[in-house]
């Protein structure tokens, strides 16, 4: 049976990402507060919740894609938020553009509740996340990281993987000027992986 992904923050960027979920067969329940793209995605067949502790209640994987690092604390931690809903074991995946030591602290709060997290900022843009061409810089534990993802899914061209918390939103900045370069590697002073293979799902987590 496929994960149930719960997605917060279905905008410019998180909508087309959780289009291309479903794309791919998976079960999905979104929330946000403009209604308009949740009624529109509710259309192509996600599920609908009125606030973040009810998507997390109903998801194995959740994922956030909101604008700064402010909503993120509100979704995640605060009133009828994430921690509130998700069960222990719950991966919850910030694919936000926010300041690397909130996420650390979110993901202390959410691990001293028994909730594992990654974040994982993009790069590419409104044209990547509809063509699923989109960089991914993930940053976590290494239980989480390994394997955690592919090059070919349906909203990612690549994928690279750090192994501590809030290095893959450390590196984004550096990674996107680089990558424009085509001599462009992953940088050594961390653990770096690159993905690749076939399309497998939009996420992989090894126990």
């Amino acid at each position: 049976m496929k994960e149930k992904i719960g997605f917060i923050g279905v905008g410019t960027m998180g909508k087309p990402m959780a289009l291309n979920i479903l794309k791919a067969g998976y079960p999905l329940v979104v929330h946000d507060l403009n209604p308009k793209p949740v009624q529109e995605l509710k259309e192509q067949g996600a599920a609908t919740a009125s606030s973040a502790k009810e998507v997390a209640s109903q998801s194995d994987i959740v994922i956030t894609m909101l604008p700064k690092s402010e909503h993120v604390q509100a979704a995640v931690l605060g009133k009828d938020g994430v921690i509130e809903g998700a069960k222990k074991g719950t991966l919850v995946i910030d694919m936000s553009t926010i300041d690397p030591s909130v996420s650390r602290k979110t993901a202390e709060a959410l691990a001293a509740k028994g909730i594992d997290m990654l974040d994982g900022p993009v790069s590419g843009g409104e044209t990547g996340a509809r063509a699923g061409t989109l960089t991914i810089m993930v940053g976590g534990r290494k239980r989480l990281t390994t394997g955690a993802w592919t090059s070919s899914t349906r909203w990612a061209r690549r994928s690279f993987i750090a192994e501590a918390s809030a290095t893959g939103r450390s590196s984004r900045s550096s990674i996107t000027a680089s990558a424009r370069s085509s001599a462009y590697r992953p940088p050594r002073a961390l653990p770096w992986r690159q993905g690749g293979g076939r399309f497998q799902g939009p996420l992989r987590r090894h126990q």
